[in-house]
């Protein structure tokens, strides 16, 4: 990725980043800025947001993701985050994000999510359950 600073779209540098989907956590996309410098930092948010932002303009508040107006060949991706700390303006070749998004859509597809949670929702009731019997695990 690159960054903007200022929120300035035409200067940039490089920032070394990772995008993370996990089966386990259907609904979100973790984004690690600076991997592997012992300095990063960690969003996360929903990979509805990386999808919807390769047509429109999509999300709210921290994290806003669109597609710029470039070329096909050389379209990029912005991401603005923002938090009380600060907020920064970054953005991705649109054809890296666009295959982060069907790969992440081939291991759980859009609209099925839920069924991934499932399995953790059943386990997590049953702990309760045991935990809140009388008698139970002391």
């Amino acid at each position: 990725m690159r960054i903007h600073p200022e929120d300035h779209e035409a200067f940039t540098q490089p920032v070394r980043t990772r995008l993370t989907y996990r089966v386990c956590d259907p609904y979100a996309v973790e984004a690690r800025f600076g991997a592997g410098s012992g300095n990063e930092t960690v969003w996360t948010f929903s990979r509805d947001l990386l999808r919807d932002g390769l047509q429109k303009e999509a999300g709210l508040g921290d994290v806003i993701v669109w597609r710029g107006n470039e070329p096909r060949q050389q379209a990029r991706v912005f991401i603005r985050l923002a938090s009380p700390e600060g907020k920064a303006l970054l953005s991705a070749a649109e054809h890296d994000v666009r295959a982060f998004v069907e790969a992440a859509g081939r291991l759980v597809r859009y609209g099925l999510e839920h069924s991934y949670l499932q399995p953790m929702m059943d386990s997590f009731e049953a702990t309760l359950g045991e935990l809140a019997r009388p008698g139970g695990r002391d």
